[in-house]
């Protein structure tokens, strides 16, 4: 784990407090791993990207996950293809 950005573990408190309503001890989360462990576990159960984005940079590194390749999602009905034509697949274009 990587807990060395005091503005990471900051927003991470926060956000864990907003979110979860857990209050998270700081000098401890840095002291021992099992219970930053266990922050991160808790933290990353929850619906909210920023908080569940922090806990993966905490627990992975923040270099190592923004190395990581992003995989662009299929392209949607209607949408233009690289060679700017449309897609249909329904309607009267369709084909």
């Amino acid at each position: 784990m990587t807990l060395t950005d005091p503005q990471l573990i900051a927003r991470f408190k926060i956000h864990l407090r907003r979110v979860a309503g857990v209050s998270l001890n700081t000098q401890r989360f840095i002291d021992e791993p099992e219970y930053a462990k266990s922050m991160i576990d808790k933290a990353e159960e929850e619906n909210d990207e920023t908080l569940v984005t922090i806990a993966v940079q905490l627990r992975y590194g923040a270099d190592e996950v923004a190395a990581a390749p992003v995989v662009a999602p299929p392209a949607l009905p209607g949408a233009r293809t690289k060679a700017g034509e449309r897609t249909y697949l329904f309607g009267a274009r369709g084909g």
